[in-house]
């Protein structure tokens, strides 16, 4: 098996596996929108004293998507 120092790999979810996948990243790409839906599932809370944000982009509202939304980059301390 080959191994590698650094690898990029992506998930969409669910809750269960953002949680499994957590412990092994050392950065997260995440949207975050500026409203308040009804669920009964969630992505982990992202502890400050654990991750930085390192970038941020302001995503652009037009008649498809009308949510104000972010798109924001984490870093692992």
């Amino acid at each position: 098996m080959r191994k590698y120092k650094y690898c990029e790999c992506f998930s969409i979810g669910g809750s269960a596996i953002y949680k499994l996948l957590m412990p092994y990243c050392n950065k997260i790409y995440v949207t975050e929108i500026d409203k308040d839906f009804d669920g009964d599932v969630y992505f982990p809370k992202i502890s400050s004293e654990e991750w930085k944000v390192t970038e941020r982009e302001q995503g652009h509202e037009d008649d498809e998507n009308d949510f104000n939304y972010e798109y924001v980059t984490y870093e692992r301390v």
